[in-house]
């Protein structure tokens, strides 16, 4: 089975989320962490969201999970977003087994090609 680069690991503390002063729609988003391995990276999100007008005057805080990196099938790189651990782990398992499967497929079968 082919190996990948070591995992990198960067962690930075978080700010204290602070309410604004004025009476405004705000929000914000602060890295918590960043993981990359070869071209793929993942950040952890913290993101604050702020409503004084519509009576909620504390912040509502939410986390999400980005990985950008992938190459996608227009020549581009496509993003997965999630906000469970569980689908993250789900995620993990099924490109374990994808990667053992297609380590599998090559070594198999290889290059057969049957002519009609």
């Amino acid at each position: 089975m082919t190996t990948t680069t070591q995992l990198r690991i960067t962690r930075t503390p978080l700010p204290p989320a602070i309410v604004p002063d004025d009476e405004t729609m705000w929000g914000r988003h602060d890295t918590y962490a960043e993981v990359s391995s070869g071209s793929l990276t993942a950040e952890v999100l913290r993101f604050a969201y702020w409503n004084d007008r519509a009576g909620c005057p504390d912040p509502e805080l939410t986390y999400e999970v980005r990985i950008d990196g992938m190459p996608d099938n227009q020549g581009g790189t496509c993003e997965l977003y999630a906000t469970e651990a569980a689908l993250l782990l789900d995620l993990a398992a099924v490109c374990g087994a994808a990667a053992m499967l297609l380590d599998e497929a090559r070594q198999q079968h290889g290059s057969e090609v049957q002519h009609a």
